[in-house]
């Protein structure tokens, strides 16, 4: 109850701040990425002449629009795209789509699953036991989260237009109890460039493996954050059909990462992601930022 209580309102805050980003971002969105991108890299930044891998980002968020791009980033439409590629074996199983969470069968639901939003990230609830749940609570969350235009917080025109949907799919654990491990891989027009494993514990929060960046090998770069992770201990079974699958996925586009999980000895797609923390720079320095936006070749 003191969960969900405590998601309710962040929920809550989080359509406010929502709101008002959605009056700059009608007003002028390149006013807006301007403004976002000063605070959150520290200096101002060039779309006239974009060289760090950043502002390549927030050039593409502005200027660059492909017909396929808000069907991948709609979490349901993005799996008859997967299907289309012949791919539909790496699909997470799907229980139902809702337009809200009251319509949601719980007696035909397994007694755990998860509940995600199609149009945004951070989204989610994980239910672990359906019978544990304030049903009531978790309806008012997700009636919030429908109302959310991810587009407004970081001025990421490709998620507009997306209807939202509730998505409900197992919840995925693997069996030996081995942490989840979502495999983030860094695409530029079809060819491999990072591999960064990202690590979840049972309560799904994060731990630091996400700043840790792989060639296609495994071998760790010079882009690494934190270097206390073994990496023999993080390659996957299916490591080469990844690689091969990210690459035709991300071939048609100029960047995107593209996500799984490997589960159960079992590969499942996850999703792509296009301006990932809305293509603001990641780095500790922006000499790094330059050196990975020589990767990004921009669209004539």
């Amino acid at each position: 109850m003191i969960k969900d209580l405590n998601l309710l309102i962040k929920a809550f805050i989080k359509l406010l701040i929502n709101r008002y980003r959605g009056i700059y971002y009608r007003y002028n969105k390149v006013s807006l990425l301007e403004k976002q991108y000063k605070e959150k890299c520290g200096y101002p930044c060039n779309l006239e002449n974009p060289v760090t891998l950043s502002e390549k980002k927030q050039w593409l968020k502005l200027y660059y629009h492909h017909p396929d791009m808000r069907t991948c980033t709609d979490k349901y439409l993005v799996r008859a795209y997967i299907a289309s590629l012949g791919l539909s074996d790496i699909l997470v199983p799907l229980l139902g789509v809702y337009n809200h969470f009251w319509e949601i069968p719980f007696e035909q639901m397994p007694s755990s699953f998860v509940v995600k939003m199609n149009h945004g990230s951070n989204m989610n609830y994980f239910v672990k036991h359906k019978s544990h749940i304030n049903r009531l609570l978790v309806s008012l969350i997700f009636e919030i989260y429908k109302r959310i235009k991810f587009e407004y917080y970081n001025v990421e025109s490709h998620y507009a237009g997306i209807q939202p949907k509730l998505i409900v799919e197992p919840f995925l654990l693997n069996i030996d109890r081995k942490p989840l491990v979502d495999y983030r891989i860094i695409c530029y027009a079809g060819n491999v460039e990072f591999i960064t494993p990202q690590i979840y514990t049972e309560n799904f929060r994060n731990e630091d493996s996400q700043y840790v960046y792989f060639d296609q090998e495994f071998n760790r770069t010079d882009m690494n954050y934190h270097l206390d992770q073994n990496p023999d201990t993080l390659i996957p079974k299916h490591r080469d059909r990844m690689i091969e699958i990210a690459k035709l996925l991300s071939k048609p586009f100029p960047s995107v990462r593209v996500d799984f999980y490997e589960v159960n000895d079992q590969l499942y797609f996850s999703e792509l992601t296009f301006t990932a923390n809305g293509g603001y720079s990641s780095m500790n320095s922006r000499e790094k930022d330059v050196e990975r936006g020589k990767l990004l070749i921009l669209p004539k």
